[in-house]
């Protein structure tokens, strides 16, 4: 998140916490997470189909996604991978 928001995460404090206790289960081979912004709703958090919770506001949502999809992304070739809509070995 401070990567893709230039260092700057203390206007989501409140939502990177929220973010953390929905993650705060154990990670097992073959979880699947799912992210998915609903309008007017907020980001769903899914695991393995099962909801987590949802963190209001479109602008925590283009700030989470930004970790893909900013221009400062954690990995540049899988954000080009997703925009291009390429499968690769992500």
């Amino acid at each position: 998140m401070a990567r893709s928001n230039k260092g700057n995460t203390s206007a989501y404090k409140r939502e990177i916490e929220q973010l953390q206790q929905m993650l705060r289960d154990e990670v097992k081979r073959n979880d699947v997470y799912d992210f998915v912004y609903v309008p007017n709703k907020g980001l769903h958090v899914l695991k393995n189909g099962k909801s987590q919770g949802v963190i209001p506001g479109l602008e925590f949502k283009q700030a989470f996604y930004g970790i893909w999809l900013s221009d400062t992304p954690v990995d540049k070739d899988l954000r080009q991978a997703m925009l291009s809509g390429k499968s690769g070995s992500y």
